[in-house]
């Protein structure tokens, strides 16, 4: 079996006939039993540990900011929030959300989707040419986070009259969006009493909307 045996400098001159060469710290470690090592001795010098890779780089955490809060008059009233900490325009995009979001019940079918845009000449040839004085909920609303209505709460209510005035004169009585138009104006004014009540601080007993 192979062997290997650390050779002092003297003892491998008198193996080999060699002298061997002074290397200061070097280590001669010969393998007696291939014949070339005795010729030929490796020299080990302690040599220093190969250097480490670079270690992989961390991952980078992207922090994405979160966004802006939106401005106060822009932050709807919800159900059950103190009148008296609402201001004017709130209270209005408040009347607006709940004649907007109102459903058919039994369905969830929201009665306002034909009303929030003006149907398109694809939709309906006629529209244009028959309602003259066309206005949609998205211009409503448009017009109130504009502050159009600011003090003119005659005009807010102008509005939305001119809106379900246009839908039973244009639709069939016995349509979907006369329907929808009938009921939704009736929410409307109930709840513009309420809110002209509220904003003249009368006292207000809120009735629950079915």
């Amino acid at each position: 079996a192979a062997r290997n045996h650390l050779l002092s400098r003297a003892e491998f001159q008198w193996q080999t006939g060699y002298a061997a060469p002074v290397l200061g710290s070097l280590e001669r470690t010969v393998n007696l039993s291939d014949p070339l090592a005795l010729v030929f001795p490796r020299f080990v010098e302690n040599e220093e540990p190969a250097p480490e890779s670079d270690p992989e780089p961390e991952p980078i955490l992207l922090v994405v900011p979160e966004p802006p809060p939106l401005p106060k008059e822009m932050v709807e009233g919800e159900e059950g929030e103190d009148d008296g900490e609402l201001s004017y325009q709130q209270l209005l995009i408040r009347l607006w959300n709940r004649v907007q979001k109102n459903e058919v019940r039994g369905t969830g079918r929201i009665r306002s989707e034909n009303f929030l845009k003006v149907p398109t000449q694809e939709q309906d040839p006629n529209y244009g040419s028959v309602v003259r004085e066309p206005i949609t909920l998205g211009e409503i609303r448009q017009q109130i986070q504009l502050g159009e209505y600011e003090g003119q709460l005659d005009r807010f209510r102008a509005d939305f009259t001119r809106l379900f005035t246009n839908a039973t004169s244009y639709y069939p009585a016995d349509s979907v969006m006369y329907e929808d138009a009938i009921h939704l104006f009736a929410l409307f004014n109930k709840e513009f009493r309420l809110l002209r009540a509220d904003l003249e601080g009368g006292e207000v007993v809120r009735p629950v909307i079915v």
